[in-house]
Order: C-alpha cells, then sequence, then structure tokens
C-alpha cells in the first residue's frame, strides 16, 4: 500500500530531525543535545518536536537504535560477503567492518559506547 502525502510528510520531518541532532552529537556529544537549537534550525515551534518524538530521550533511544542497525547492516554485509572464506577469515572481516564503520561513524559510535547520557 502507498503512503500518504501525511505520512510521507512525517518521515521526511522525522529524517530531518534526526539529521540534525547527529549533526549536534557531532559537534557538542549528547549531553548536550538540544531539542531547541533543532527546532530552531527547522524553523518550528519548540513544542512541534514533542509530535514526532516524545521526549529528548525518545529521540537519543532512536538514534541509539539507529546507530545499531547501520553497524548491525555493515558487519552482516561483511560477513555475508566473507561467508565462503575459513571461519577466522569470516571473523576478521567482521572486526574490521566494525572498525571501518566506528572510524566512517564517529558520532553514531560514541552514542553507543561513549560516556552515559545524562
Amino acid at each position: 500500500m502507498k503512503k500518504s502525502r501525511r505520512e510521507e510528510r512525517r518521515e521526511e520531518t522525522v529524517q530531518e530531525i534526526k539529521n540534525l541532532a547527529w549533526q549536534q552529537l557531532a559537534e557538542v556529544g549528547a549531553d548536550q543535545l538540544s531539542l531547541r537549537k533543532i527546532t530552531r534550525d527547522m524553523r518550528m515551534s519548540s513544542a512541534a518536536i514533542f509530535r514526532y518524538f516524545d521526549s529528548r530521550q525518545a529521540l537519543l533511544t532512536s538514534l541509539i537504535q539507529d546507530a545499531f542497525e547501520g553497524l548491525n547492516t555493515k558487519i552482516a554485509e561483511e560477513v555475508n560477503a566473507s561467508k565462503n572464506l575459513p571461519i577466522f577469515e569470516q571473523v576478521t572481516y567482521a572486526c574490521r567492518a566494525y572498525r571501518a564503520w566506528a572510524l566512517a561513524h564517529p558520532a553514531h559510535y560514541a552514542i553507543i559506547y561513549g560516556s552515559p547520557i545524562q
């Protein structure tokens, strides 16, 4: 079934919120994530963001889920590509994929494995 225009617009807005959140995380870290700054950058009222995320914690949880999904996808791709190799080499491919992902996505890595979020 095709998505309605309203559903598509909502998904676009959620993605824009997440993109701005990732930018902030890369610049100032998770503890300094500001919903108010995101809404200012999007030119929306500060209360409007709560139509998309119930709280700052809900946004952070969604970002953490996205980060784990990205990491999982990268590792799964490499393991699948190496499935005909000996197990030691498969593990090596998985470890290299993990490291490459972490280096390519420092904010994602930090939100998963960094300091606890306040």
